[in-house]
């Protein structure tokens, strides 16, 4: 009596599993359209004056732009969200930058 049961309850599952996997295999996967970035560990910090490790920098380098940038062959500095290079006022020892 039992092996009957077996062999019916396995019969139904054999019968059914294709009417619930059919749906799920024939469904279209979406394509997500985003960036995504390994890392080894996450950053300890998203705070730009408080990141001192490698992993920071690395994030926040993406999140925040900067002033300037080198110029990979004459390592020289390059203007980036500023207008040109900075003023210097020797009567007040400051720089100015314009943006």
């Amino acid at each position: 009596m039992k092996n009957g049961c077996k062999r019916i309850n396995i019969l139904m599952v054999l019968l059914f599993l294709p009417t619930i996997l059919l749906p799920v295999s024939c469904t279209e996967k979406k394509t997500e359209q985003a960036l995504k970035i390994g890392l080894l560990e996450e950053p300890r910090t998203l705070n730009i004056w408080f990141a001192s490790d490698a992993n920071s920098g690395r994030i926040l380098s993406l999140i925040y732009q900067p002033l300037f940038l080198r110029d990979p062959e004459s390592l020289e500095l390059v203007p980036w969200l500023a207008e040109r290079m900075p003023d210097f006022d020797p009567s007040t020892l400051s720089y100015t930058v314009r943006l």
